[in-house]
C-alpha cells in the first residue's frame, strides 16, 4: 500500500481528473501515474512531486514526506 499512491488518487479524483490529464500535465505517461496510484512503482523524483503538488494546489513539503515515507 501507498500512502503517496492514495494522496494522489485522491487528489486526482477530487479534481475530476483523468490518468491521461494528470500525466499530460505533468509530463508523464498515464501507465506510470497509474503506477504510482496502485503503489507498483516507487515514488517519483521531488521533481515530479513538485509537478503533482502545483497540479492539485497541494503542499510541497507534505507531499514530499509522505513520498519518502514510502521509500
Amino acid at each position: 500500500m501507498s500512502n503517496f499512491g492514495d494522496l494522489v488518487k485522491r487528489l486526482r479524483k477530487g479534481k475530476n481528473l483523468t490518468l491521461e490529464a494528470v500525466a499530460k500535465k505533468i509530463g508523464s505517461h498515464k501507465g506510470y501515474v497509474s503506477g504510482i496510484e496502485n503503489g507498483k512503482v516507487n515514488p517519483p523524483s521531488v521533481k515530479f512531486i513538485k509537478k503533482f503538488a502545483r497540479l492539485f494546489s497541494h503542499d510541497e513539503t507534505a507531499m514530499v514526506r509522505i513520498a519518502w515515507l514510502d521509500k
